[in-house]
């Protein structure tokens, strides 16, 4: 069975973000072109430890990747509260690893 990846995802605000067009309360993330991938490089890398896998993140791609995605200029995101970070940080692996698919090196 294969599984399509959604190509959004909405991440609900602690409180909302002042911008120039107002309140800001979600940021919607949309996939990512390969743009993306060539102007940023890899937002994160996944390690294979004895006890499974873990994720090692580039803050600094991911906040690039997160702009690109959700159309926000990363001064805007740059005011995020850390909570809400973490979130969006989340949900850009989450959409990253579902385009990837179970298995990213297999052709």
């Amino acid at each position: 069975m294969t599984t399509t990846p959604a190509t959004s995802k909405t991440v609900p605000l602690s409180r909302p973000l002042q911008t120039h067009k107002g309140p800001l309360k979600e940021i919607v993330l949309n996939e990512p072109t390969l743009r993306a991938f060539r102007q940023y490089g890899e937002p994160f890398k996944v390690i294979s430890t004895k006890e499974g896998q873990s994720i090692e993140h580039d803050n600094r791609a991911l906040a690039q990747f997160a702009a690109h995605m959700s159309g926000h200029d990363e001064i805007v995101l740059d005011d995020l509260p850390a909570k809400d970070w973490y979130a969006v940080r989340a949900a850009v692996v989450e959409m990253l690893l579902g385009v990837a698919g179970e298995n990213p090196f297999e052709i």
